[in-house]
């Protein structure tokens, strides 16, 4: 898996997290996808093998993208990638227990402080 197509799984997943695709959370998406291009892997695809994952199977999509991206990538892209997943979450001015839980797995697997980045969270969804 590029790291260009695990990024975007990763957001995809943490979009529908509570259930629900805000606009803003699309764009969000829009505009990871416009600074990293498309990696050349076919999201009508992805969204679809992603559609079809349910409980257990989305947390293990979800970590193996998050390793897949880890591989690729500097600490830096990882920053970077940190920063559209807090914008996406926020997006929508909701913060939902089940977005938490995807973020505080991804910061196991790519060991980072998940909290100042809670305080973050609910600071732009109050």
């Amino acid at each position: 898996m590029h790291f260009t197509q695990a990024g975007f799984n990763l957001l995809v997943m943490l979009a529908g997290a509570d259930g629900n695709f805000d606009k803003s959370e699309i764009e969000v998406i829009k505009t990871y996808l416009g600074s990293h291009g498309n990696g050349e892997f076919d999201i009508d695809g992805e969204l679809e093998a992603l559609d079809s994952l349910v409980g257990d199977e989305l947390m293990q999509r979800f970590g193996d993208a998050a390793d897949h991206f880890k591989a690729q990538t500097s600490k830096e892209d990882r920053m970077g990638m940190i920063g559209f997943a807090v914008s996406l979450i926020a997006a929508d001015r909701k913060l939902d227990q089940r977005e938490l839980q995807f973020f505080a797995l991804l910061s196991q697997h790519w060991d980072f402080d998940v909290e100042s980045h809670v305080k973050t969270l609910l600071a732009k969804s109050a």
